[in-house]
């Protein structure tokens, strides 16, 4: 897949723990307040368990409260557990994002994703 992801400019970069994949989020989100940029937007998407939704609180509500770049955006997925089958603990991250203040989007079915 790299040549393919390489061809469209798409860096994954997999995150060390949840709080440094947030900040890095973040950051890619500041390209346009340190000058020139060749691309005219970056795009990041964080994804992470429950407990990584809370553990990233911080960064999450301070990235929020900053906004993005123009044509940036950045997206965060957060993986509920609410029976704990793969989590150590049961978990639903809808009010934990109503807290940072980010809006949340609820699909009512797989086609809406």
């Amino acid at each position: 897949m790299r040549p393919l992801l390489d061809e469209h400019h798409i860096h994954f970069v997999p995150g060390l723990n949840e709080d440094l994949a947030a900040t890095s989020i973040f950051g890619s989100q500041l390209v346009h307040v340190l000058g020139e940029s060749k691309y005219d937007g970056v795009v990041g998407i964080w994804y992470g368990k429950g407990p990584g939704v809370d553990r990233s609180g911080d960064i999450f509500r301070h990235a929020n409260l900053s906004g993005t770049g123009h044509n940036c955006a950045a997206l965060v997925l957060g993986g509920d557990d609410h029976i704990s089958k793969s989590s150590s603990i049961p978990h639903q991250s809808d009010l934990s994002f109503y807290n940072f203040g980010m809006p949340v989007f609820y699909p009512g079915n797989t086609q809406e994703f």
